[in-house]
């Protein structure tokens, strides 16, 4: 008897390590064309405009290309995406302009050759680095 209470005990272990291992998140992947996010989070951290100042946004156009704007100059490239998550951009470029405070773009523009996937969520997108981590969140407006 005790050895059926120990296999039983064993065996709900090991389901339950096995449960919490495969568990992974629920995400989806809509597809971005035609979507305009506005950037609320970049490297874990809030971000946003200054009070009269246009908002932080990404927008990706039917075309293939994307577009985003965190301040200063304006960000362009193609990109593509496929149905399982994976997202990249592709023959990127910027205008230069030279503005007093670059530091929020600069950040925007290594967490923005670092993404190669992006997952959907209730309120917008979150964009992926190759390990998961989330770079920056965009709020569909």
């Amino acid at each position: 008897m005790k050895n059926s209470y120990a296999f039983i005990s064993l065996a709900v272990a090991a389901l339950l390590l096995l449960v919490a291992c495969t568990t992974t998140r629920n995400s989806s992947h809509k597809p971005l064309a035609g979507s305009v996010f506005r950037i609320v989070t970049l490297n874990g951290q809030p971000v946003a405009a200054s009070d009269g100042e246009e908002a932080f946004t990404i927008a990706f156009l039917a075309d293939k290309q994307v577009s985003a704007y965190v301040g200063c100059n304006r960000i362009f490239a193609s990109y593509r995406e496929k149905a399982d998550g994976r997202l990249t951009f592709d023959h990127a470029g910027c205008t230069q302009m030279l503005c007093p405070d670059m530091e929020v773009e600069d950040a925007f523009l290594r967490a923005f050759n670092q993404v190669t996937g992006y997952e959907t969520t209730a309120t917008g997108v979150n964009f992926l680095s190759a390990s998961g981590d989330v770079l920056f969140q965009g709020e569909k407006q």
